[in-house]
């Protein structure tokens, strides 16, 4: 039974990606404008996975837990990368608002997610062996090709804002599915269906990921019975609010079957686990927050600037009550139910939504997804716990020690945004080159390895909600600032390297944790000469950089001034 939820997981990413390719071919063949990307990302993204690999493979043996690691990170990088190319391909401008509440490619979108099942179930089938690397492997090659993307391409219009707002939520599912995998590993297996041998919860897990994607694909489909519907509605006059009730409507009507499958796949464990109640405190949750953000949304619009910020806490607090509930449940893999529950209504939504109405949903939909990704790092948390029970069961926990990580988590997402956007002649609607975003990566690594340099595991706690609560930053700002395309992008930067800092402490904590074993004097000579080294590089980038704009002709159609006014000028002066 176990071995059939694996593959039975594998076969349906493989056939809802074929799906979703043959229903939007009309799209994906059109010849339409779409955003430019730039090659060097992806020939990055390409050569960091593929050089991982051969570098593993020459020094380690196959099998083992880092050739586990670079192999997961391959497959997570192929995934992601396939599934932008689709995205990619089907951005195409639509001429009108669609009455049915699916725009012409939302089958498309749905290819990502099942492409994520099913690299996230290749190493539960062939990979065991190197269980859990594999799979944090997967998810920390998803998470730097869709940053490595996200990052080239353009920023402005719809296309461009759309593009980033699916590879952020795709991420969010590759979470949960990677809470699902983690956690089900580390719970006792138990009876499943009619088969007499015990079955790991993790392949229950991929069972209820393969209803969620089924039922996605079945909402991306257009159905104008529903846009006629919304149309009798006396009190929607205008078109986006028709299309916006049938979204609704298109959601709540997934949302019911999503509940109804959970509780039946509930039923056919021993335990009779409550996913009923998980998946509707995830769906439910999100339905209302969605709700609420569109209440302050209307308000803040007619002047009433705090009902922003008030609806934004209340969802997190609201979300926040969901997490500790299903914590309460079923632990860890409790939370991840909720989780994909959650992130089934925001894919529904954001595949749903066209780009001729794109601009009107934008602020909601970036906040539903910020809200769940603050979820979703809680979710990493408790995983964190699972996998290094052990390693912190004999921590010397103290309050300062507590607040100093959590001081951490909250500022230095915020400190590598600056010291990314603050390159010199940097320009927020182009691309950054590779050598920044490369110094960048390794500050981004380097601040929690010094924490755990430093303190070891009393910090790190503090250090991972304090990370988390930095993805809800971006709720409290004026919204006078989040009418820029750019500024409700990149706002979503610091989460990027919330996410980041929280796979490399999932992963390569038992490997920094003897660090905090050495010696004062020799933490000081590694803190000195990661520092200096860091210093160094920005002072070669800066430098670098301003000489190429030195290099650089001037503009055609400008003249420089003539040598007689210039020096007339400076004689002047």
């Amino acid at each position: 039974m176990e071995l059939f939820l694996f593959r039975s997981a594998l076969g349906l990413g493989g056939i809802g990606v074929l799906a979703a390719l043959l229903l939007s071919w009309p799209v994906l063949s059109r010849q339409s404008p779409r955003p430019n990307l730039s090659r060097s990302y992806l020939v990055a993204a390409i050569g960091i996975a593929v050089l991982g690999e051969l570098l593993s493979f020459a020094a380690h043996t196959p099998h083992t837990l880092v050739h586990g690691f670079s192999l997961g990170y391959l497959l997570g990088t192929a995934g992601a990368l396939l599934g932008f190319w689709v995205q990619h391909r089907s951005a195409v401008e639509e001429p009108s608002i669609p009455t049915g509440s699916a725009s012409i490619d939302s089958p498309a979108q749905t290819t990502p997610y099942f492409l994520a099942l099913a690299v996230m179930a290749v190493p539960s089938l062939w990979m065991r062996n190197s269980l859990p690397d594999a799979h944090f492997g997967v998810a920390i090659g998803w998470f730097v090709s869709t940053f490595l993307t996200a990052i080239g391409t353009p920023k402005e219009g719809a296309m461009g804002q759309r593009l980033w707002l699916n590879q952020i939520a795709c991420l969010g599912f590759v979470l949960a599915l990677l809470l699902f995998a983690v956690a089900g590993e580390y719970r006792n297996p138990t009876r499943f269906g009619a088969s007499p041998a015990p079955v790991h919860w993790s392949a229950i897990g991929f069972a209820l990921a393969d209803t969620t994607l089924c039922l996605l694909f079945l909402l991306s489909l257009p159905f104008a019975g529903l846009g006629k519907l919304a149309g009798r509605l006396r009190w929607l006059k205008e078109l986006p609010a028709q299309a916006e009730a049938a979204r609704l409507l298109r959601v709540m009507i997934g949302t019911a079957f999503l509940l109804v499958a959970f509780r039946f796949i509930g039923s056919k464990a021993l335990e009779h686990p409550p996913f009923f109640l998980l998946s509707a405190t995830g769906s439910l949750g999100m339905l209302l927050v969605w709700w609420l953000l569109e209440i302050g949304k209307l308000r803040s619009q007619n002047g009433a600037w705090a009902w922003a910020w008030q609806v934004g806490a209340l969802s997190a607090l609201l979300v926040l009550v969901g997490y500790m509930a299903a914590y309460q449940l079923l632990g860890g893999f409790g939370i991840g139910v909720m989780l994909m529950a959650a992130w089934f209504v925001i894919a529904a939504r954001i595949a749903s939504t066209s780009l001729a109405e794109y601009p009107l949903r934008v602020s909601t939909l970036t906040q539903m997804t910020l809200i769940s990704l603050f979820a979703t790092l809680l979710g990493l948390y408790r995983l964190f716990l699972i996998r290094y029970s052990d390693e912190l069961w004999h921590r010397d926990l103290a309050d300062h020690y507590a607040l100093f990580g959590f001081l951490v988590g909250v500022l230095a997402p915020p400190l590598v945004q600056g010291y990314l956007l603050s390159w010199a002649h940097f320009d927020r609607t182009k691309t950054l080159p590779l050598y920044h975003l490369l110094l960048t990566g390794l500050l981004t690594l380097l601040i929690p390895g010094l924490v755990l340099l430093i303190y070891g595991s009393k910090c790190v706690e503090g250090l991972f909600f304090g990370l988390a609560l930095t993805t809800l930053l971006p709720l409290f700002q004026p919204n006078d600032e989040q009418k820029e395309a750019y500024l409700t992008l990149y706002n979503l930067l610091p989460t990027h390297f919330s996410t980041a800092m929280m796979l490399a402490l999932l992963q390569w904590t038992q490997t920094a944790l003897p660090w905090a074993d050495f010696a004062r004097e020799e933490k000081i000579r590694i803190v000195l000469l990661a520092t200096g080294f860091l210093v160094l590089a920005t002072f070669a980038g800066e430098l670098g950089s301003y000489l190429h704009q030195g290099r650089r002709p001037p503009p055609q159609g400008r003249r420089p001034p003539p040598q007689g006014r210039q020096a007339k000028a400076d004689t002047h002066s």
